[in-house]
Formats: structure tokens, C-alpha cells, sequence
């Protein structure tokens, strides 16, 4: 009876799963391992790890001509090969139903409706668990694959191969960055390891000091786009290219003086709202002023900011934030949240690629990443493999309380329910 029990559970599942449930392309006839890459995070599944620049002319921000002088990201990191691979995933059985198209050749099935198994490749829900496989295998220490990821994801450094954005259902930063932080506190770190975790966890968490060096207001109006709707959006922007190499090097070390970034040649401007006394920046590369598109998506983060701060403050603790565009496109990560101090400005970190999707799904997604804001400001919140299970799972369902008609959080639907027949609640994060 028991046995008969689960198997009736399994075969309600793999229905769920086709039959739409989870709001996104499943129940057109894809099976839910092709929207792997379809998440918040990784819209559309591109694995490019920045893109190309100019010839490195680091001193200019712009042409006469009034074009963008682009240069290559610092890309100088290689921690080169990994003697022992991360090992590969075990496929898992999923279940569909008949008239799905469970092929894959773009036809319906057999149409009667029976559930069919079959083996379909479930990868790890974030990066931070490749790194706990390549951990378990002899292939890293855990610092030195979460610095490797880091690396690879922001355009720092070299991706290492089988530590992409491919290699997960999505990368997950701010667990990466939160995991990083864990092990900074614990101090059982060598130098080495030490060394390069600080550096590759650096270039998400600019301080407050070397934004004020490198920054300066809003030179003029933004595209005042803010309260616009982008879900009917059909073609995505244009690729945003790499930003100077100059201010790049600054935020990705940390050090800035008067010989790096001349007066009146800053490496970003900001936009600012006050809330209940906090206030609340967007920080974008100075060459996106002249482009109404970037500006454009500049007032829609500021909008998700402010509107998910409004909130939350209804709810709990809230306090100031600074969202900053990252000046490499790394591809296809939307964002990440720092974790903060309670009383603390909250770092976000904003990726280029939110212009290739839908920007209600980017709103959804700066809330999500502020209501981690939220959680250190008013909860015990450091461990986050304790505490993963609720930190994601609340901002999932949180970032829908702002945005409920978006509910990007459906997508995640086919993850737990497959996730959910071998693993407790606590071992699971974003579904």
C-alpha cells in the first residue's frame, strides 16, 4: 500500500509538472529540464562570460565623435585547470504524460494521456552546490571554487570549465557571496585560499567610501520609464558592452586615487529617492547617459527598489541601499544581494544582461534581492547553508507580495516538486 501510495504521489507530480502548473513553457511541451536556464537570474541561457571590448584605451571615456571608447574586462585571473573534474550529475526519473511532447522532435505524443518515465538530467539548483560536489570529489577547497565561480560570473576572471552559468539550474550569487562571507568569519582558511576569496569577493561589495570617489549625481534627467510595463517586450536591447577598463580595475580592487579616475570623468552617476529618511541609490556606468535604453532600465531597478522598500517597511525593519549596475556583462546573471550588518547600507549588485528579458521579471527580481536587505537588517541570518531553505524561499514568495501579478516564482514550480520526493525542506533553497 505504501508503495502504491508513492507511486500514485510520483505520477500527481510529473501531471503538476506538464500540466502547466508551474507557469512557464512546460505545459507547451517542454520538458522542465529545457527552462533550466529560463530563471530570475539567467533569462536567456546564454553561458557567454562577458563580452568582447575595444583595444584598451583606458584613459577615455569618449571619442569626438561622441562614441564610447569600450575596453576589454580585466580578465587576468586564471587559476588555471582543475586536476581532478567536478563530477557530473546523476541523471533523475521524471515523469511525463503522454500527449506531452516528451521527445523532443516537436510533435505530441501518443495522446492518451499515460504517464511515461524517463531519465532526464536534474543539475545542481545553484552554482554553490558544483562547488559542493568538486569539493567532495578532490577537485577544490571550497574557497577556492566558490572564488573560481566568483571569478568567472563577474568578469574578473576566467571561468573555470564546469563552473558556469550552464552548469546549474541558475548561479545563485548571493549564496556564492553569502558562503564566501561564512568562510572569511570562520578564519580556518590558509593565505592562499584567504587571498583570493577576499579578492574575488570584492568586486560585489564596493564601500561607500570608493562609490563617493568614483561617483557623482545624475548629470540629468533619466528616461523616466519607471512606471512603464516591459512583460509585452518581444526583442531584448541591444548587448551592453564592457565597460572602461580604468573604472573596472578600481572596483575590482578596491583602491582608487586622483590619478584613476580624473574630476568630471567619474565611472558611474546615481539616481536617488528618500524613503522614510533612507536613501536609496542606483549607481550605472557615466556612458550610459547619453543611451535612453540603459536609462531606461536604470528608472525600472530604482522603481523595484523603492516600490519593494515601501513594502517591506510595512513589515519590517528597512533601511538605505545602493543597487549598482556591475560594469562587466557577464552574460546572463540579473543580480545578488551583499550580506549586511543590521543598520547597514545594503550592497546590490545589477547585471546588464536584465535588459535581454521581461522587466516586470527584473522588478520581481530587485525585489527578491532587497528583501535579503530585509533579512539581515531584521533576522539572524549568518550560516547560509542553515539558513538557505528560508533566506531563498522567503525572498521568492516576498518579491511576489510586491509583484503579484508578475509571479515569476511559478517557474520554480517543477523544481521542488521533482526535488521534493528525496529531499527535506531544508536542504532545498530557491524552489
Amino acid at each position: 500500500m505504501r508503495e502504491a501510495k508513492r507511486r500514485a504521489i510520483v505520477l500527481l507530480i510529473g501531471a503538476l509538472i506538464v500540466g502547466g502548473c508551474s507557469g512557464g513553457d512546460d505545459a507547451a511541451g517542454d520538458s522542465p529540464a529545457d527552462d533550466i536556464a529560463t530563471t530570475d537570474e539567467d533569462p536567456d541561457g546564454d553561458t557567454d562570460g562577458g563580452g568582447d571590448g575595444d583595444d584598451g584605451d583606458n584613459g577615455d571615456d569618449g571619442d569626438d565623435d561622441g562614441s564610447t571608447t569600450i575596453s576589454e574586462p580585466i580578465g587576468t585571473v586564471d587559476h588555471g585547470p582543475l586536476t581532478t573534474p567536478i563530477p557530473a550529475v546523476e541523471p533523475v526519473t521524471m515523469y511525463t504524460v503522454g500527449d506531452s511532447d516528451s521527445d523532443g522532435d516537436g510533435e505530441s505524443g501518443d495522446g492518451d494521456g499515460s504517464i511515461e518515465a524517463g531519465e532526464e538530467l536534474l543539475p545542481p539548483s545553484d552554482l554553490l552546490e558544483v562547488v559542493q560536489l568538486g569539493v567532495e570529489a578532490g577537485s577544490f577547497s571550497e574557497a577556492e571554487g566558490i572564488a573560481r565561480a566568483l571569478d568567472g560570473l563577474s568578469g574578473r576572471g576566467v571561468p573555470t570549465p564546469g563552473l558556469g552559468l550552464g552548469d546549474a539550474i541558475e548561479p545563485g550569487l548571493t549564496g556564492l557571496t553569502r558562503r564566501g562571507a561564512d568562510l572569511l568569519r570562520e578564519g580556518d582558511l590558509d593565505d592562499d585560499d584567504r587571498t583570493m576569496l577576499e579578492d574575488a569577493l570584492r568586486v560585489f561589495m564596493p564601500t561607500q567610501e570608493l562609490l563617493d570617489a568614483i561617483s557623482s549625481p545624475a548629470p540629468g534627467p533619466t528616461a523616466g520609464f519607471a512606471n512603464a510595463s516591459f512583460s509585452t517586450q518581444t526583442s531584448p536591447l541591444a548587448p551592453i558592452e564592457i565597460i572602461r577598463q580604468d573604472c573596472f580595475d578600481v572596483v575590482a580592487t578596491g583602491v582608487t586615487s586622483d590619478s584613476d579616475v580624473a574630476t568630471g570623468d567619474e565611472c558611474f552617476h546615481y539616481v536617488e529617492q528618500i524613503v522614510d529618511g533612507h536613501e536609496l541609490r542606483v549607481y550605472y556606468s557615466s556612458t550610459w547617459q547619453t543611451d535612453p535604453d540603459r536609462l531606461a532600465l536604470v528608472d525600472v531597478a530604482l522603481d523595484g527598489v523603492v516600490t519593494s522598500v515601501g513594502v517591506y517597511a510595512d513589515l519590517a525593519t528597512v533601511g538605505p541601499i545602493n543597487a549598482v549596475f556591475s560594469l562587466a556583462d557577464n552574460g546572463t546573471a540579473l543580480a545578488q544581494q551583499t550580506e549586511v550588518a543590521p543598520g547597514a547600507t545594503c550592497s546590490l549588485t545589477l547585471f546588464p544582461a536584465a535588459s535581454t528579458g521581461s522587466m516586470d521579471v527584473f522588478r520581481q527580481t530587485v525585489a527578491h534581492e532587497v528583501f535579503h536587505c530585509v533579512q539581515d537588517w531584521s533576522f539572524t541570518t549568518e550560516g547560509y547553508e542553515t539558513h538557505k531553505w528560508w533566506l531563498e524561499g522567503s525572498a521568492e514568495y516576498f518579491s511576489n507580495v510586491v509583484y503579484p501579478a508578475v509571479n515569476d516564482e511559478h517557474g520554480r514550480t517543477w523544481e521542488f516538486d521533482a526535488n521534493s520526493l528525496d529531499k527535506n525542506i531544508t536542504q532545498m533553497s530557491y524552489e
